[in-house]
């Protein structure tokens, strides 16, 4: 079995692809996958990493609106699509799975050219541009929100939940003896994205003497920009904190944490639910289609999680939602139940047995 990838742009897009490429090749060790994506994002750098065959193509965003930069993007976009169908056509691939990001245009568009299976896999509520065009002709398309299938062609919509990598998980108690916080605590775990988020942490570093009154431990991912301030903090504040800009074992951490806060992308919302995690979601306004609004809107709703516009965000609001949250432990335990019933950890195995079917390998 073939299989051509395509997602890029951001981890949001790559991880999904990832995972579901890894369970095609746990299924079936000889199947032979390529991911398309373009030589400047960082696809080229993650992907190679994991194993997997890469080759960039020529990408750009979807015209929107006649001017100089569209043309050029039109240029661009055509010459992607030229590209990945010499390479598709080299490859013969038995499916295509697109799962966002500029690149996935170009991917699309070859498949309907050289009649290809397609399907996509949308992580956020509110489909991008060039996942709502493909899904015109796609096999299927993958959901990670149920709100999305309003966008959509229904027929083809499959709620499926966003496909996660690989995360280990442990014991809480263990968690926080490796992380060296102490078990009797409530643990809040920040995150702002791999970057940071500078709101967030201004947020919480204003916070801190209310949060110093709760008894209280936080694990707090910064980005590499805000890392010393945000650890000067909480030594002055006196609170136990694990400060880095970057976590890896992800699955640690969030095995680790009661409470989250953090952004509401697609898939930083499926791990978080995954592992049963009530949230706080500050959406990042300016995600295209205000996406990040809906995905927060939908947990939300579900009672998984309390969402605080940017706009709105500061010290006293952040500190009276945690202390809301944390001060009523029945209140925490439903949150909690609401994030697991949302969480859908089989997600890529899910997916991987449709597209077999589908393809008839199945």
């Amino acid at each position: 079995m073939r299989v051509v990838m395509a997602g890029g742009g951001t981890g949001g897009h790559i991880f999904p692809a990832v995972a579901i490429a890894e369970r095609i090749k746990e299924i079936d060790p000889e199947a032979e996958i390529l991911f398309l994506g373009s030589e400047e994002r960082m696809e080229s750098r993650i992907v190679p990493k994991l194993g997997f065959r890469f080759v960039p193509i020529k990408s750009a965003p979807l015209p929107r609106s006649p001017s100089p930069k569209a043309i050029v993007n039109l240029v661009k976009l055509v010459r992607g699509v030229s590209e990945a169908v010499e390479l598709m056509r080299d490859f013969r691939p038995d499916a295509a799975v697109v799962t966002g990001g500029y690149v996935c245009a170009p991917v699309s568009i070859a498949s309907a050219i050289l009649k290809i299976p397609l399907f996509i896999q949308e992580q956020n509520a509110l489909p991008g541009l060039a996942n709502r065009m493909a899904a015109l002709w796609a096999e299927a398309v993958f959901l990670g929100f149920e709100e999305a299938i309003e966008f959509l062609p229904r027929r083809k919509a499959v709620v499926t939940g966003n496909p996660i990598r690989r995360l280990n998980r442990v014991e809480r108690e263990e968690a926080l003896s490796r992380l060296g916080l102490r078990p009797e605590l409530r643990t809040i775990f920040v995150m702002g994205g791999s970057q940071g988020a500078g709101s967030i942490n201004d947020a919480v570093i204003g916070a801190l003497n209310r949060l110093s009154e709760l008894g209280v431990q936080l694990i707090h991912q910064t980005g590499a920009r805000d890392l010393e301030r945000v650890r000067k903090a909480y030594e002055l504040a006196g609170i136990e904190a694990v400060v880095e800009p970057f976590f890896e074992d992800m699955g640690l951490i969030y095995s680790a944490a009661d409470l989250m806060i953090s952004r509401a992308g697609g898939m930083t919302i499926a791990e978080m639910t995954s592992f049963g995690l009530p949230a706080i979601l500050i959406p990042f306004p300016y995600a295209a289609g205000d996406h990040q609004r809906l995905n927060a809107l939908s947990l939300q709703r579900a009672g998984a999680a309390i969402l605080i516009p940017e706009d709105e965000l500061s010290p006293s609001r952040l500190a009276e939602a945690i202390g809301s949250i944390l001060s009523d432990e029945g209140r925490l335990s439903r949150m909690r139940e609401a994030s697991l019933r949302l969480g859908r950890p089989e997600a890529a195995a899910e997916i991987v047995e449709i597209i077999l079917r589908r393809i008839g390998k199945g």
